[in-house]
């Protein structure tokens, strides 16, 4: 494996040149490192983690449904009761970087609890016009990760009957999700 750079925390895994270009490598390491800091979950309900310490490409990150209060909006509401009826505290979601990666966007899914009525798809596929590489609407090589994040959950909100899938479910696959996008894209 490559050596990690010395600004780099040590959490974050080395990755072998091949497993996509070197400035993917080190754009990831930065953001990884950057998205553990002290703070980052209180400051945007989100948390990022890497999933296996020996892929930098995959990461899970993690909505944290504020709890509610009379300030909120029932897709708020819906999200955190869907997460404590399935004892959790977070919503999670996968990301598979590209190789290419900032220059193309990470293919991102639903993982678990499953998201209904909204833009997530049966399997966990995302339409968000942030994950395509549409010109002037799509994906920017300038965004970060949690900025890609905020979005796809805040459009999320927006579907007024949007809520978490009731009842044991099992957690969405990157094959499945990978289906549903490409009927997004047809």
């Amino acid at each position: 494996p490559a050596a990690v750079p010395a600004t780099v925390p040590a959490t974050v895994p080395a990755v072998a040149p091949s497993s996509g270009t070197s400035m993917a490598n080190r754009k990831l390491a930065k953001e990884i490192g950057r998205m553990k800091r002290p703070g980052m979950r209180e400051e945007a309900c989100l948390a990022f983690d890497i999933i296996d310490d020996a892929d930098l490409y995959v990461w899970k990150a993690r909505y944290y449904p504020p709890e509610p209060d009379d300030k909120s909006s029932e897709q708020e509401k819906n999200l955190h009761a869907g997460c404590v009826s399935h004892n959790k505290e977070y919503i999670e979601f996968r990301l598979r970087f590209p190789p290419d990666y900032p220059f193309s966007p990470p293919f991102v899914w639903n993982y678990y609890p499953q998201i209904e009525k909204s833009c997530v798809f049966s399997n966990g596929g995302i339409c968000h016009q942030q994950l395509s590489l549409q010109q002037n609407n799509g994906w920017a090589p300038q965004m970060s990760p949690e900025t890609l994040m905020v979005g796809v959950i805040s459009t999320i909100k927006t579907y007024p009957k949007m809520r978490i899938k009731e009842g044991a479910h099992h957690p969405n696959l990157e094959d499945g999700a990978r289906k549903d996008f490409t009927r997004i894209e047809s």
